[in-house]
């Protein structure tokens, strides 16, 4: 995932699965850098994702309104 706002804040990748597991895939790079999260999933199955952003100084979440998931991906 890439940070593409310079405020201070991490980009985050929250993601759930059809089959119960959830995460999320946090940037502590400095905006315009590219993280990557490797998981082991399994693969087959399906996943959705959400974007939002992290504050570490006030351990907060800034989420988009309305906050909502992407379609249903598949996996694998």
């Amino acid at each position: 995932m890439k940070d593409t706002l310079a405020d201070g804040k991490s980009a985050v990748a929250l993601w759930q699965t059809n089959y119960g597991r959830t995460g999320g895939c946090r940037n502590k790079l400095t905006a315009g850098k590219w993280a990557e999260c490797n998981y082991d999933m399994r693969e087959e199955g399906y996943i959705q994702l959400q974007n939002t952003r992290y504050d570490a100084e006030t351990n907060t979440f800034t989420y988009p309104n309305p906050r909502v998931y992407s379609l249903w991906l598949p996996i694998g």
